[in-house]
């Protein structure tokens, strides 16, 4: 029904509108969704939502010229040619500002955000929380349905089948649990490196090591951390304590966790192989056994964190998304000792600054309101900035404090955080922990229950 009314509202929309040639937003009816979208010939249309099309827009059948009179806008938009008039475009980029996604999983198309669209399945999503891919498969954390789905190729249709369920025996169930072969609802993350799969259980206070990639639903862990074992689930604030982790990072030697009520990051030197083995390093924090009732630093330094919620590192910068202080904080070598300070931050102008937007009244391009992963692609830095209901995209990778973003993902430009009623092909709603791979960005469009891909210009 909702499909039948969006096509009759686009349809009226377009017949109550004589002239559809456009220069912004405001020619067309933004009412039923309209957009101002360049043909290749570089002319403005007025486009309305349409969830047959690839890119959830098809242009005006009205006094429409160029050619494009009823088709579908082009999936991917590219510099100067199908973007707005009024949104600023960087060439040099890997993507541009208010560029459409090409594929969405979780979701039939563009404009639908029912939670297990169609009922629960291997190809539903109720909360899409993170994305991990080893280079060939792809997994999604499916954090409500207290699952991670296994894809063994990175997909290439919209709502694409999972092919195994971790944490789950079968694709219908949903149930949490505290064990060997179970996941419990809350935050939820995972990592593939060195043949293994690291997963983030949060709600368990744990991470689970699986020393092969799973290979049939269900399939059991073969360490945990932050527990003695596989059916315990208590908060601990220790060296091999976890307090609500949140994410984790791995290159197959290494082990990075992000213990969120603890506002500290964990680091294994080399990868654990027993059950509840502390860790080597501690960041955020000058000693192990400080946690959630020893409260961080405020005004916040250069080695201390509230709340992180994200971590990434290319093997020699490591990423760490503050949340509470609104800022990713960056070590330009990998840390080494415990509570080494950061090298600068991204989303404030100086280490002491805590506040969302960087102070500012709205989103800009230096500030950050809670962002939730930090990832490289492209010679291109891009943070999943989650309350701003975006995407901001550093070229080149920034190297000092204060750095403003150029191309944003989610908006049309970088002073707005605006949030429409119904999900399009480029709009977002608190995406989560994102990830670049196979020429792609994936962003886990947690409250639309969806995640979208984004082409990378190489």
């Amino acid at each position: 029904m909702r499909v039948i009314l969006l096509a009759l509202a686009t349809s009226l929309a377009c017949e109550s509108r004589s002239h559809v040639q456009c220069l912004h937003e405001a020619d067309c009816d933004l009412s039923s969704g309209g957009r101002c979208i360049a043909a290749a010939s570089g002319n403005r249309w007025c486009a309305y939502p349409d969830p047959a099309c690839p890119s959830g827009y098809r242009y005006s059948d009205l006094d429409v010229g160029d050619g494009v009179s009823g088709e579908c806008v082009a999936v991917a938009m590219d510099g100067g040619v199908d973007a707005p008039v009024d949104v600023a475009i960087d060439a040099d980029g890997s993507v541009t500002t208010g560029q459409f996604a090409d594929l969405v999983i979780g979701q039939n198309d563009f404009l639908s955000d029912t939670a297990n669209s169609g009922g629960q399945s291997a190809s539903s999503l109720f909360g899409a929380m993170s994305a991990a891919s080893d280079g060939t498969r792809l997994w999604i954390a499916d954090a409500r349905n207290a699952r991670l789905l296994q894809f063994n190729a990175l997909p290439v249709v919209n709502r694409p089948v999972a092919n195994v369920i971790v944490g789950q025996a079968e694709a219908t169930s949903s149930a949490p649990g505290t064990s060997q072969t179970t996941l419990r609802v809350g935050d939820l993350s995972a990592v593939a490196a060195g043949g293994k799969l690291f997963v983030v259980d949060g709600a368990s206070n744990r991470v689970l090591i699986y020393g092969s990639l799973p290979a049939a639903h269900g399939a059991p862990a073969s360490v945990v951390l932050g527990q003695a074992s596989f059916t315990t689930s208590a908060g601990g604030k220790s060296a091999s304590g976890l307090n609500g982790p949140a994410d984790v990072w791995s290159d197959g030697t290494r082990l990075v966790v992000v213990d969120n009520a603890n506002s500290r990051v964990l680091i294994w030197t080399s990868l654990p192989t027993t059950n509840g083995q502390a860790a080597n390093i501690v960041l955020g924090r000058p000693g192990f056994g400080l946690g959630l009732g020893d409260p961080p630093a405020d005004p916040p330094t250069s080695a201390s964190m509230k709340f992180p919620v994200g971590v990434w590192s290319n093997g020699t910068r490591l990423y760490v998304a503050d949340a509470g202080n609104h800022r990713v904080m960056v070590w330009n070598q990998f840390p080494t000792t415990s509570g080494q300070p950061c090298d600068f931050v991204i989303g404030q102008t100086a280490f002491s600054g805590n506040t969302p937007n960087a102070g500012g009244a709205i989103a800009n391009a230096i500030g950050l309101h809670t962002p939730y992963r930090a990832v490289e692609a492209n010679g291109s830095l891009f943070i999943s900035d989650s309350m701003n209901h975006r995407v901001v995209v550093h070229t080149p990778i920034p190297s000092t404090s204060g750095e403003a973003a150029d191309v944003v993902l989610g908006q049309d430009n970088l002073d707005s955080n605006d949030l429409p009623s119904i999900p399009t092909g480029n709009r977002m709603s608190s995406p989560r922990h994102i990830v670049a791979t196979g020429g792609h960005l994936y962003v886990p469009d947690y409250q639309w229950n969806r995640v979208l891909r984004f082409e990378l210009e190489p």
